[in-house]
C-alpha cells in the first residue's frame, strides 16, 4: 500500500508512538476471549512493504506490494534469518496486497488486487506451486458491479483475500464507506459475485481463514492523529453463507499493520510495514478462548 500524501506529511513526532515488548488489549468479544501482543522480529529492510505473510513448511513467506518486483521472500522463524527470495517467472507485481495457501492443490495464491484509484482493470491471482515456485495459472479479477474506473473515493481497493470451500473470497478497503464488501468466485475462475457487505471501523487490510474453527480473522485501520488505529476483527459465517462479526480487538502499536497469517495454536503472526521512521515488525498475536 502506498500512504496518502497527506498522511506521509503528518508530523513525524506525532507519527511515533511509544511501543512496549507486550500489550494486554482490552476487546468487544465473547467472555474468555483475550487477547495478547507481543514483539517477534525486525524484518529487514528489502521487507519494508510486507502486504502478506504465510507460515508455510516451517517458513515464513513474505511479499511486498507494488515497486517490490515479483518476489516472495523466506524467513526461517526459528532464527529469524532470511533465506533469500524467489522469483516468480511470467508475474508482475503491479500491486500484490495478499497472499493465502490453496492446500488442495498445493499452491500459494498472491493477489495482485490493489486498485488505490480504483482505475485497474488487471487485476489478477497468481497460482505458484508450493514446491517449486512456479507459475502454474494467472486469475483475472473483475468486479461484477464496478461501472466507473475514474474515482476518488471507491469501493474496489482489495489487500485481502482467502480460499473457503474451493472458493476465492475477496475483502474489499472501501473507500467510500468504509464497509468491507464480499465477492467471490469458484477457484481458478473469474466468475466473482457480490456476496455480502459489512460495516467496519476501519479499511481492510488482510484476512485469513482459520478452517479448523471456521472463523475469519480480518485486520483493519483507520488513519488517527499519530499514525494508525488497528483492529482485529474475528467473523463467523452464518448459515447463508453471509458473516457476522463474532469480536473486534484494538490492535498495538499505531504502526500501519497490513499482514496475518496463523502460526500455531491460538497464535497469529501479523507484520507492519515501514512508515513515520518505525514499523518492518512482526508480531505474534495470541488469542485466549479462540
Amino acid at each position: 500500500m502506498t500512504i496518502p500524501i497527506e498522511i506521509r506529511n503528518i508530523s513525524y513526532l506525532f507519527g511515533i508512538l511509544l511501543i512496549t515488548s507486550c500489550f494486554r488489549i482490552p476487546s468487544s468479544a465473547p467472555e474468555g476471549m483475550n487477547l495478547s501482543i507481543q514483539k517477534f522480529a525486525k524484518m529487514p529492510t528489502e521487507l519494508g512493504e510486507c502486504s502478506g505473510l504465510i507460515y508455510l513448511n516451517e517458513k515464513l513467506i513474505i511479499n511486498n506490494d507494488g515497486g517490490g518486483g515479483p518476489y516472495l521472500h523466506l524467513i526461517d522463524p526459528s532464527t529469524k534469518d532470511t533465506l533469500g527470495r524467489k522469483l516468480i517467472s511470467g508475474a508482475m507485481n503491479r500491486d500484490w496486497e495478499a497472499i493465502t495457501y490453496y492446500k488442495k492443490k498445493n499452491e500459494i495464491l498472491i493477489g495482485d488486487i490493489g486498485n488505490n484509484l480504483g482505475q485497474r482493470k488487471d487485476l489478477n491471482i497468481y497460482h505458484v506451486d508450493a514446491s517449486t515456485f512456479q507459475l502454474n495459472k494467472t486469475v483475472s479479477v473483475v468486479y461484477p458491479d464496478q461501472t466507473s474506473f475514474d474515482v476518488k473515493k471507491h469501493n474496489f481497493d482489495c489487500e485481502a483475500m482467502i480460499v473457503k470451500n474451493d472458493n476465492y473470497l475477496l475483502f474489499t478497503k472501501n473507500r467510500g464507506n468504509k464497509n468491507t464488501n464480499i465477492y467471490t468466485a469458484p477457484i481458478y475462475t473469474s466468475e466473482f459475485v457480490f456476496l455480502d457487505s459489512i460495516p467496519l471501523e476501519g479499511m481492510v487490510t488482510d484476512a485469513y481463514y482459520h478452517e479448523e474453527s471456521d472463523q475469519v480473522l480480518l485486520l483493519c485501520y483507520q488513519f488517527v492523529f499519530g499514525g494508525f488505529k488497528n483492529s482485529l476483527v474475528i467473523l463467523k459465517p452464518t448459515s447463508e453463507e453471509n458473516f457476522k462479526v463474532r469480536s473486534i480487538f484494538n490492535i498495538k502499536p499505531a504502526e500501519q499493520i497490513e499482514s496475518i497469517t496463523h502460526f500455531k495454536d491460538n497464535k497469529f503472526l501479523i507484520g507492519s510495514e515501514t512508515g513515520f521512521g518505525n514499523g518492518r515488525h512482526l508480531y505474534i498475536v495470541t488469542i485466549e478462548g479462540f
